[in-house]
Formats: C-alpha cells, structure tokens, sequence
C-alpha cells in the first residue's frame, strides 16, 4: 500500500498530501501525477506507515471508530 507525501514551500518536513491509501506503487503516482502540484511543492510516492496519518489519533482509537462504522452500515444493507 503507497500514499502520497508532499513537502509544500517554505517548510522543511513532507507531510500526508491526502488520506487516501492506493493498493500499487503505479496508481499512486498516476494520481499524484493528475493533481499538478505547483512548482515549489516536492512530492513522493512511498510505503503507507501509519505514523503518517494524524497523530493526534491514536491508531487504536481509529481503528474502534472504523470498526464502528462498519458494523454501522453493514447493519443498514
């Protein structure tokens, strides 16, 4: 699984461009590639880690709010 991380101008760290994760190493750079990003923003197509998402979540009480959610519209079928 790939994500996108963008380092914008003026700042120093990348940081997650979207929270969307893609299954290849090719989509990922596809849609990079669509977005134009402007001229002073590095970008890079690497390995999804969790520690890229937000950090103020912790990855336990996502994964029990997703959990919820599925269950939630699973019900609702």
């Amino acid at each position: 699984m790939f994500c996108i991380l963008i380092q914008p101008k003026g700042k120093t760290e990348y940081e997650l461009f979207t929270n969307e994760i893609f299954n290849t190493e090719k989509e990922t750079k596809d849609y990079a590639e669509r977005n134009k990003f402007g001229k002073d923003t590095k970008w890079k197509v690497v390995e999804y880690e969790a520690k890229y998402f937000n950090r103020d979540t912790p990855q336990e009480e996502w994964i029990e709010g997703y959990n919820k959610w599925k269950e939630e519209h699973e019900s609702n079928k």
